[in-house]
């Protein structure tokens, strides 16, 4: 008899990633074997979007048609969202959108029912076939896997949604409102973890740094489970939004359980784009928030979500920003060229030429390379822990508690495990990690 196989293809962010873990997790239960790629013997393919850019819709759609007519084929995420339900259906015959995502842990067995259909003429009329159109997530924080198929560092999702309305970003249309879960729930699902041996924790949403939880902000949240955190382990963020950023929060991650990696997505430093986006910060607010980092960690790995193009840019603003970031000397930067998003008030609002947004998207990308090369050689021969990473048949990797990534030459020390060491060149000029012991 064929054994059952998933395939789960994830596009965009961390918390989909999570999400697609939780998925993967569930189906497991019911004895499937998954796959993190979309394989010519399965028997169901998952695939979880992102809608972050018009070209991620693109790869969205071309993904899709891969499956659409041999494959039974579910979409759902963040393009699916946001996306009319012929306009995902008809990329083939056994697509089928699900906007629901929790529908997929809370009974994978009868979402595997409507598949049915595609060996009939008569559509299903079962009650959790009419759920599908749904665009909330009926149960949000459903997403907690009892373990991570895809990765070797573990995530709880602990945020949904967005209150900002920024111009340019359609997420907060896909994902709803801002939501919390209880810190209760999360010290929970953090001390489960640990007792699974998990020594990485990455707390992720949509909007991270915006929790609150009946009046528990983000930063109260870290001092009630830091305290209670075993000796090796170790708490990752996925993007801090600057504006929730306060005191407390900048006092706390002086802590040896947080590591050293803060993501903003910051978009523009010029103050007349960012107040035209709809963001509530300025230069010098960032300026604070940067030194405030370096203040807490040694030299800590800063990166940023930076937008090429946006409504109102003209070339000094694009200079203002391409200076800013070279100034600050940040990390590494995520460049994305601006397209208009459907729905959005940033869509309606003159722009540049595409010409000239990639112009500028290049520009802002050769910076990324040369501040991420710059910071590798500053952390070269220092002691940095990691996390040990998934292996293939004759090697392994490990990320740093600054997120470089890096050969493990080792192929004794077991897969998650939290160890210390230095980054070196090795003789074919590859960053390698040497590590001093395993904590």
């Amino acid at each position: 008899m064929r054994e059952n196989k998933l395939s789960i293809i994830t596009l965009g962010c961390r918390l989909n990633s999570l999400e697609s873990e939780a998925i993967a997790s569930s189906f497991k239960k019911l004895g499937w074997s998954v796959a993190s790629s979309q394989d010519s013997d399965s028997n169901l393919v998952i695939i979880n979007t992102c809608t972050v850019t018009s070209r991620a819709d693109q790869g969205a759609r071309r993904i899709i048609r891969k499956s659409a007519n041999s494959i039974p084929t579910i979409v759902t995420g963040c393009y699916a969202n946001v996306a009319e339900k012929n306009e995902i259906e008809s990329l083939g015959s056994k697509v089928r959108l699900i906007k629901d995502k929790s529908l997929l842990i809370k009974d994978p067995s009868s979402i595997l029912a409507l598949f049915d259909e595609f060996n009939s003429t008569k559509k299903s009329t079962s009650p959790i076939a009419l759920e599908f159109d749904k665009i909330s997530l009926s149960d949000p924080f459903a997403f907690a896997p009892d373990g991570f198929e895809f990765h070797s560092r573990a995530s709880i999702k602990i945020q949904d949604g967005c209150d900002n309305n920024c111009t340019y970003c359609a997420v907060h249309i896909a994902r709803g409102k801002s939501i919390s879960l209880d810190p209760s729930i999360v010290a929970e699902r953090i001390n489960a973890l640990e007792s699974r041996g998990y020594n990485e924790i990455c707390l992720t949403g949509v909007n991270l740094s915006s929790y609150n939880y009946n009046g528990v902000k983000f930063s109260s949240l870290l001092k009630m489970i830091i305290p209670t955190l075993n000796a090796n382990t170790r708490l990752r963020f996925s993007s801090l939004e600057p504006d929730y950023l306060d005191d407390a929060f900048f006092e706390l991650i002086s802590d040896k359980h947080i590591f050293p990696f803060f993501h903003l997505p910051l978009q523009s430093l010029s103050e007349k784009v960012l107040n035209l986006c709809g963001r509530h910060y300025n230069r010098k607010d960032i300026s604070t928030i940067i030194a405030n980092l370096r203040k807490a960690k040694n030299n800590p790995y800063i990166a940023s979500d930076i937008i090429a193009g946006l409504p109102g840019e003209e070339q000094c603003d694009a200079e203002i920003t391409y200076n800013f970031l070279k100034e600050h000397n940040l990390s590494r930067l995520h460049v994305f060229p601006y397209s208009p998003r459907r729905g959005t008030k940033g869509s309606l609002l003159s722009h540049p030429s595409e010409r000239i947004r990639d112009e500028r998207a290049f520009a802002l990308n050769e910076l990324s390379s040369k501040l991420y090369a710059d910071y590798i050689d500053g952390n070269l021969n220092k002691r940095l822990e990691a996390i040990v990473e998934h292996k293939d048949s004759t090697s392994r990797c490990v990320t740093t508690e600054n997120y470089i990534k890096a050969q493990l030459a080792a192929s004794d020390v077991k897969e998650g495990a939290l160890v210390s060491g230095r980054l070196i060149y090795n003789r074919d000029n590859a960053l390698v990690f040497s590590i001093d012991k395993v904590l």
